[in-house]
C-alpha cells in the first residue's frame, strides 16, 4: 500500500502516472483506487521496454537481499526512490524513504529537473560501483579469512541451487555467461 500512498499523495506535487510492475491479489485495489496501472506479470523484456518508457523508479520492497530491479533500474540511467530496509541498510541516504509523504516529496524533487535526477543516479551509481565479480570475489576472501589471490584457470566457481530451478543446464549457461575457465562446486539443498 506504501505505492499506492506515494501515488495517491504525489498528486498534489505533479501529475505522473504510476504503474505497477507485477500482480497479485494482495494491495491491487489500493492500486486501482489510486488511479495506478497494474501490468500483470510481463516479461523481462516488457519489463525492460516498461523501465525505458519510465522517468524514475519507485522500489518498496522491503524482504529482498539486494533488489536487482533496483540495479537494473540504476543502469538503465533511472532515478530510483526506495523504501527504507534492512536490505538497503547502507544505500544512499537521499534516495531512501520511510513513509509514503517522503516518497511523494522524493519522488518530486528528483521529476522536477534532470540535475536533481542526475544527483539522484550518482549516488547510485557510487553505492553499486563495487558491485563487480572482482570487487565480490575479493569481499568473499575476506570474508572466508584468505588473502589468496584469483589466479587465471584457478578460480572455482561455488553454485547452490535449491529444489526448484537450477540444475546441469544452469550451471552451463551460467559458465558460458562468465565467459572464463572456471571450475565448478555444486551443491544442492532441498525443502
Amino acid at each position: 500500500e506504501l505505492f499506492a500512498d506515494a501515488a495517491s499523495q504525489m498528486t498534489s506535487f505533479v501529475a505522473v502516472p504510476f504503474t505497477w510492475i507485477g500482480d497479485g491479489t494482495e494491495g491491487r485495489q489500493a492500486l486501482s483506487d489510486a488511479g495506478v496501472s497494474v501490468t500483470g506479470w510481463v516479461s523481462h523484456d516488457e519489463v525492460g521496454a516498461i523501465l525505458r518508457s519510465a522517468r524514475a523508479m519507485f522500489h518498496t520492497g522491503a524482504w529482498e537481499g539486494q533488489p536487482l530491479a533496483i540495479l537494473e533500474a540504476v543502469e538503465m540511467g533511472l532515478p530510483v526512490v526506495a523504501f527504507r530496509s534492512r536490505a538497503l541498510d547502507d544505500a544512499p541516504p537521499d534516495c531512501m524513504v520511510s513513509n509514503a509523504h517522503e516518497a511523494a516529496v522524493m519522488l518530486a524533487h528528483v521529476l522536477e529537473s534532470e540535475s536533481n535526477a542526475e544527483v539522484n543516479r550518482a549516488q547510485w551509481r557510487a553505492y553499486f560501483a563495487s558491485n563487480t565479480r572482482v570487487e565480490q570475489a575479493s569481499a568473499l576472501r575476506r570474508a572466508y579469512g584468505t588473502n589468496a589471490p584469483l589466479e587465471a584457470g584457478n578460480n572455482w566457481l561455488i553454485l547452490h541451487w535449491g529444489s526448484r530451478g537450477g540444475g546441469p543446464a544452469f550451471f552451463r549457461e551460467m559458465l558460458e555467461a562468465l565467459d572464463h575457465d572456471e571450475r565448478i562446486v555444486t551443491f544442492a539443498s532441498y525443502s
